[in-house]
């Protein structure tokens, strides 16, 4: 039987990201795997629950014939019991001794199964390396650059009227976000109905200014950045703090965390080494009819391999937030509030979000705020930080169809699972057997 080698630190250096799982040997996809500093803080109870997690996630590619994500599990999980619990204070308790002796007896049988996975990750890895070694056509050596042309030439597309970028051309924004509008924004659903919302620039400068200031007022003679920040015509407000506020000082405060629920289900679980770096997105592109039906087929298969139905929401473009809200309030139709919590939330750190949103991001959160708008990793980010809870979402992602999403600042121990048919449809989940 193999010998476990604990996983890498955090900070270490992985594969290249540009290669996929499966032209990786075991020896690189142990390197994607990071190993979790035991929090004496959190219970033991959640570590098991944690593992079971990453357990059932392991169940699901097996089932798929899914190796090199199998494997990757696998030593996620045998890191977890052996890196990560093992070194808990309760780990010996003999409260736990039944639960522990599983464990150690399921960590057997991941290594056992490692073992024969090994070889043939392995050669599939080599072989595939040696397929794109031989289909990689030879290097075309540059020609000298033409005389008289550089940086300062009109084209620089090279004749196509593009702007040539890492992959040859100008990513083009989603038809669902990429509508521009003009005039005032008006809050939809705002707490403060009929007010003015302030842009996200002017947002962003209002922090800023806040930072610099702590008794909240603004310089007398601000800097002034292109296209934001106080007009000359405007005054800095008197020491009696009276004159013009703060940007963000009009939206209201993050909302009170859920409601707690003593249901072990929906209870925290905790980052772990089979855990995935969460990257916000937009919507890029919707699957085509036989993508979507193919994707349904796993995720339904997957959700009843973890134990877990969904409670379909309507599909009415706002899916994500009605699973949202039923999963904090059980009634998804306070969509329009969380909706509007999201899009707050968007506002208050737009400096947090606008990174991910390939095009105006003003224009994003506008049409983000409209009734209807489809969510996107980025709304499912700001969500978890508004109200301070985690997620977990079941998707029909090929790879990495566990999404864990972590607030920035923990404020419950609450999970919300959500299952996403991806680009099609956001459900909310609870245990196949829950009434």
């Amino acid at each position: 039987m193999v010998r476990h080698v604990p996983a890498s630190a955090p900070g270490t250096s992985s594969p290249p990201a540009s290669l996929p799982i499966h032209a990786l040997t075991t020896s690189e996809i142990q390197k994607l795997v990071r190993t979790q500093r035991v929090d004496a803080r959190v219970s033991l109870d959640v570590y098991f629950r944690t593992a079971e997690h990453v357990a059932l996630q392991a169940k699901v590619f097996r089932a798929e014939h899914n190796l090199p994500q199998l494997y990757r599990l696998l030593y996620a999980y045998v890191s977890i019991v052996l890196d990560t619990m093992s070194e808990h204070g309760d780990w010996t308790s003999a409260r736990f001794a039944e639960r522990v002796r599983r464990e150690e007896a399921r960590t057997k049988s991941a290594l056992e199964e490692m073992e024969v996975l090994q070889p043939i990750i392995d050669a599939e890895a080599e072989e595939w390396k040696r397929a794109v070694a031989v289909a990689r056509p030879a290097a075309v050596e540059r020609p000298p650059p033409v005389e008289g042309t550089g940086r300062g030439s009109g084209n620089l597309g090279g004749g196509l009227g593009v702007a040539s970028g890492e992959e040859g051309t100008r990513r083009e924004a989603p038809a669902s976000v990429g509508v521009v509008l003009s005039g005032e924004v008006k809050a939809k659903h705002s707490m403060f109905a009929g007010s003015r919302l302030p842009s996200a620039a002017e947002t962003a400068h209002g922090v800023q200014s806040a930072a610099a200031n702590a008794t909240g007022g603004s310089d007398a003679t601000p800097r002034r950045d292109v296209g934001e920040g106080p007009k000359p015509s405007q005054k800095a407000p008197s020491s009696s703090g009276t004159g013009p506020r703060h940007a963000h000082s009009l939206l209201p405060p993050p909302p009170a965390p859920p409601p707690a629920e003593d249901d072990a289900f929906a209870q925290s679980i905790i980052p772990s080494a089979a855990s995935v770096e969460f990257q916000p997105k937009v919507i890029v592109q919707v699957p085509t009819t036989d993508e979507a039906a193919t994707d349904h087929t796993r995720l339904d298969t997957r959700l009843k391999l973890y134990g877990l139905r969904e409670k379909v929401v309507r599909g009415d473009g706002n899916c994500q937030f009605r699973a949202i809200a039923d999963q904090l309030f059980r009634d998804q139709e306070r969509h329009a509030e969380c909706r509007t919590v999201v899009i707050n939330q968007l506002r208050r750190a737009a400096e947090e979000y606008a990174p991910y949103v390939p095009e105006d991001y003003d224009t994003y959160v506008e049409t983000m705020r409209k009734d209807t708008t489809w969510g996107d990793h980025i709304t499912l980010q700001a969500a978890a930080d508004a109200y301070g809870v985690a997620m977990c979402v079941i998707s029909s992602y090929k790879d990495n169809f566990v999404v864990e999403i972590q607030p920035k600042v923990k404020r419950s121990s609450r999970v919300c699972w959500i299952s996403f048919w991806a680009e099609v449809h956001y459900n909310s989940v609870y245990p196949a057997d829950a009434s």
